[in-house]
């Protein structure tokens, strides 16, 4: 909800953060996460309504989570796979890597975005930009991204045809 004030100052905590600060021993080799469902709702600043984003079919795969500062320190990165339909759509599939040595909880990944038609986009895009996707075919997205809690730098290849986009008032 963009409606509140958010504290200049304000950190998420990163995966590492999060990792490392629960308060037990933790090893988990290989968590998987079938059929899964996300919804995502953003609530623009002075909006009425929320736009929504969600995944379906959602399978993911977490290997070597630990807060066992002994393997932290030999190299135990937390790698994550994941795959979903988009907007019900296109299927999105993403490799995660996170630095679990790194303090700025540095991470990297690569994702993929199959074809699809654009309009799906618009329950997120009319109350959230206010735009709508008249028409357009995603052809396919691919992006890597290097990031930690302060930046991110990536590049992305995007190949659409014929979109038509209406400002809305």
């Amino acid at each position: 909800d963009k409606n509140y004030p958010f504290p200049e100052d304000a950190q998420q905590p990163t995966v590492r953060d999060f990792i490392t600060s629960v308060p037990f021993y933790l090893k988990l080799d290989t968590v998987h996460v079938q059929n899964g469902y996300v919804n995502v709702e953003l609530l623009p600043q002075e909006g009425k309504e929320p736009g929504t984003l969600f995944f379906e079919n959602l399978q993911a795969t977490a290997l070597d989570i630990t807060n066992d500062s002994t393997l932290i320190q030999k190299g135990a990165d937390v790698k994550l796979q994941a795959s979903a339909r988009i907007m019900g759509e296109a299927l999105l599939k993403a490799d995660f890597t996170f630095d679990m040595q790194d303090e700025n909880g540095s991470y990297v990944y690569t994702a993929h975005l199959g074809s699809m038609d654009m309009q799906h986009f618009n329950p997120l895009l009319e109350p959230v930009a206010y735009v709508k996707i008249r028409h357009g075919k995603i052809d396919t997205m691919n992006w890597r991204v290097e990031a930690n809690k302060y930046y991110a730098i990536g590049s992305m290849d995007f190949y659409y045809d014929k979109l038509r986009v209406s400002i809305l008032d």
